[in-house]
Parts: C-alpha cells; sequence; structure tokens
C-alpha cells in the first residue's frame, strides 16, 4: 500500500497513485483521492468490489472514459471502449485472484475458503495479500492503457 505523511492509502488510493506515477492519467487529482478513499474495504468497507479492482476501473476511466460535453458519437464511442476494457481488466483479475469480491478475496487470503486463481495455485499460503493486488491491478491497467 502507498503511504504519505505517515497516512496508509487504501486499495483504491494505492492504484491511482501508482497508476499515475506510471503513466499520465487525464483529470487525475485531489477530488478523484477524494472519491476514492470511499472505496477502501470493498466500497464503503461493505467488503463488495475489491479497492484495487475498483481503483483499476477508475484510472481505467480517468484515462478513457467521457466527460459528457463529447458530441454523442464521440461520447458512445469513449464509454463503449472504457466499459471494454474494464469489463477485461475485472475479468482477467477474477481470473487471476478467484474473485473480485473483497469478502471473497479475504477469506481466501484467511484460508477460510477454498484458495482460487491462477496466481494462488501454487501458493496458498495463509496471508494478506491487498499489496499483491494493489501491484497487479497497477500493472494490468497500465499494461491494458499502453495498448490503447
Amino acid at each position: 500500500m502507498e503511504e504519505k505523511n505517515g497516512n496508509r492509502f487504501n486499495c483504491a488510493e494505492s492504484v491511482l497513485i501508482k497508476v499515475s506515477r506510471d503513466i499520465s492519467l487525464s483529470g487525475f487529482n485531489l477530488s478523484c483521492m477524494k472519491i476514492a478513499s470511499a472505496f477502501g474495504g470493498g466500497v464503503g468497507g461493505t467488503q463488495e468490489i475489491c479497492g484495487a479492482a475498483s481503483g483499476g476501473a477508475m484510472c481505467i476511466g480517468l484515462a478513457l472514459g467521457t466527460t459528457g460535453d463529447e458530441p454523442s458519437d464521440v461520447f458512445n464511442e469513449k464509454r463503449t471502449k472504457a466499459r471494454e476494457i474494464t469489463g477485461k481488466f475485472l475479468v482477467d483479475f477474477g481470473k487471476a485472484w478467484g474473485s473480485t469480491r473483497c469478502q471473497v478475496l479475504t477469506a481466501m487470503d484467511k484460508g477460510e475458503q477454498t484458495a482460487d486463481g491462477t496466481l494462488r495455485m501454487n501458493d496458498t499460503a495463509v496471508r494478506n495479500r491487498c499489496d499483491e493486488y494493489v501491484l497487479w491491478a497497477a500493472k494490468q491497467v497500465c499494461e491494458l492503457l499502453s495498448r490503447t
């Protein structure tokens, strides 16, 4: 996880910081960090979608999404492309780690649920993998965006 001034950022914030450090994210600013602050712990602590996964989706939206001011054809084209790439990212995340849900991921991390996902199959050790999810998500987003 990223840290600054003694503060530890959540998974979504950390992915945004890492991706913005590696590539230019159009529109990345303090407002984005404020939004991402509500996505830790699986969105508001509900353990739904993983913060690293949602942070990755935010990065893709920042890079490829719409502002709403485009002509309709450009708006629809941008939205379609952003959704396709976000969908691919989330499917790949789920295949790699066994789920995109924080609750399922942490249960596997704790050994409370059978390990699943290609990146877990040879390493079933019980441990918190949140840092791994963040690093993987940031790397994948950068790779996906470099191909667009």
